[in-house]
Order: C-alpha cells, then structure tokens, then sequence
C-alpha cells in the first residue's frame, strides 16, 4: 500500500498488522442510587494511527527518511495523511518513531529499517510552549473574582466560498500524492526502466483524476473574486497556479506515456519527465500558499 505524511511517502507492508486504527468515544458515568449508573456522551477522542513502514535501499535512502521523520516529531509539524487510494485521513502529528535496524552493510551504512509511527489526529492547532513558560492558575483563596466560564461552542456550517476552498484543499492533498507517485516511477526508471514501466499506469490514472477535479475547483473559486481587495488578488494567484498544475499534469502523464517508449532516446524522455514533474510541484507550491493565506483570512477550521 502507498501512502504519504505530509510530503514524505512511503510503502506500507503487506500484512494486515501494518495499519491500525483506533477510534474511541469518551463517556462519563453518573451514579444513580438504587439504579445502574447512567452514561453521558461527551464526544469523540483524538484518533490514533499506528503505521509500520519497510525502508530499504532498493527504492529509497533509509537514512534521510528517518531524519525527515525525526524532523517532522521534533519539530511537531501538523502533517495530511493520505493513502493511496487518495482517501484523506486527516491531520496527525507524530507521537512516537520507533525504529529498527535490520540491515547493515560492512561499513555500517543502513541498508534495512522497519520503522513503526505512532500518529495522533490534531483537531485544531498545536499549542507551543516555550522552555521556562508555565501556566498560572489562581490560588484558591487568594482571588473571590470567578473566571468568566468560555461561551458554548457552536457549530455554523461553512460558507459555499469556505467550502469551495476545502475541498481545494483536498484536491492538493491528493496532488502530492499523485506527484510523489510519478516521482518514484521516474526514479525506478534510472535503475529498473522495466519495473518503472510497469508502476506508471497507475501513476497516470491518478495524475489524470485530478485535471477534472482541479477544473471544478476553479469554477467555484471564481465567486472569491467578487470580494475583491487582496482576496481577490490571492484568488487570482491561486486560480493561475492551479491552471499551470493542470497544464502540467498533461505535460508529466504525457512523459510519463511515452518514458521507455520506442520513440526518443531514454535520457531525453528521462529529462522530460523530471522538467514536467519540477514545473507541477512548483506550481502546487504556489497554489498552496495562496491557498493557506485565503483559508486563514477567511477563518476556515483546518482540522
């Protein structure tokens, strides 16, 4: 199975015990006299996943992806989750990287890790404490004032534009997906053009699901402009970059057809794959940062 974390990617292994889930629901319980105690629902917990991954140097460098992993918990990056079946997961931080070394070649050099990642669902935005911060909470006794209780939480539907830019939203998620999928036919062509030949069907349907998909997002985001002002113009950007990505998605599904192919010399049809492949990446760049600012002036919830 194909998956990515953020813009990392990864192969999962082919036993069922390679993905779990767990989805928990919190209850408290209110004691009844001369009754069973009653239960109240309170809501749904956090959703934990734990992955167990094969890194080897047959189709990737062990190394550095541990270290972008390592980067990714250090750092408590808020990374999409998405499977290869472009199904959207949600947002996770990583909570747990434990790794094994299986493989070793004479100068140590890892050839062999299976590593497992613990991820935990973020429903909101991660709050950050620095080193010496500490939370004060009043002492009992010491202060009669009685904290202003928060307002209820309400539940508002999301605007069409709102709704309009998370579905956008998912449309890139399943993007980086689709790009990270080229991007390893394109590298298992240096060493195995037979192999890369076989794996770029599939990387071409998901390229191809995506031109249609992007094409309704651009009639939706068109109603952003009438706002005007540096919406509009961010809209602007975002509808231009995201043409560019369509246009260059034909440009990689056509390299990708013809890489291997009887007509042309490999390293010219190698070169076209990677120029296509460059030209969308930058473009989905783009696209999301314009699409990140609009998302947060326009308050969007991105959990």
């Amino acid at each position: 199975m194909f998956a990515t974390l953020g813009t990392i990617e990864f192969d999962l292994l082919t036993s069922f015990s390679a993905l779990e889930s767990r989805h928990q629901s919190h209850y408290v319980e209110h004691g009844s006299i001369g009754h069973k105690p009653v239960l109240q629902a309170l809501g749904s917990q956090l959703d934990e996943w734990k992955i167990e991954i094969r890194l080897h140097t047959s189709y990737c460098q062990p190394c550095q992806k541990i270290e972008q992993l390592r980067d990714a918990q250090r750092e408590y990056q808020v990374l999409p989750l998405v499977l290869g079946n472009g199904r959207y997961l949600g947002r996770f931080v990583l909570t747990c990287l434990h790794v094994d070394h299986q493989e070793n070649n004479a100068d140590g050099e890892l050839l062999l890790a299976m590593v497992t990642l613990t991820l935990r669902e973020c429903a909101g935005d991660v709050i950050h404490v620095s080193p010496g911060e500490a939370v004060c909470r009043p002492i009992p006794g010491q202060c009669d004032d009685k904290p202003t209780p928060p307002p209820p939480p309400t539940c508002t539907r999301p605007s069409a534009e709102q709704a309009c830019l998370i579905r956008t939203r998912d449309v890139c998620a399943a993007a980086h997906l689709a790009l990270c999928m080229a991007s390893a036919v394109i590298e298992l062509f240096r060493c195995d053009p037979r192999a890369a030949q076989e794996r770029a069907p599939e990387a071409i349907c998901r390229l191809a699901k995506l031109i249609p998909m992007l094409g309704r997002s651009l009639d939706c985001l068109r109603a952003l402009r009438q706002r005007g002002g540096e919406i509009a113009a961010k809209t602007d950007v975002l509808i231009a970059q995201l043409r560019t990505l369509q246009q260059q998605l034909r440009e990689l599904i056509c390299a990708l057809g013809h890489l291997g192919g009887s007509t042309g010399d490999a390293t010219t049809q190698l070169a076209r794959a990677e120029q296509a492949l460059l030209a969308a990446q930058q473009a989905l760049a783009q696209a999301e940062q314009a699409l990140n600012w609009l998302i947060g002036h326009l308050s969007i919830r991105t959990a």
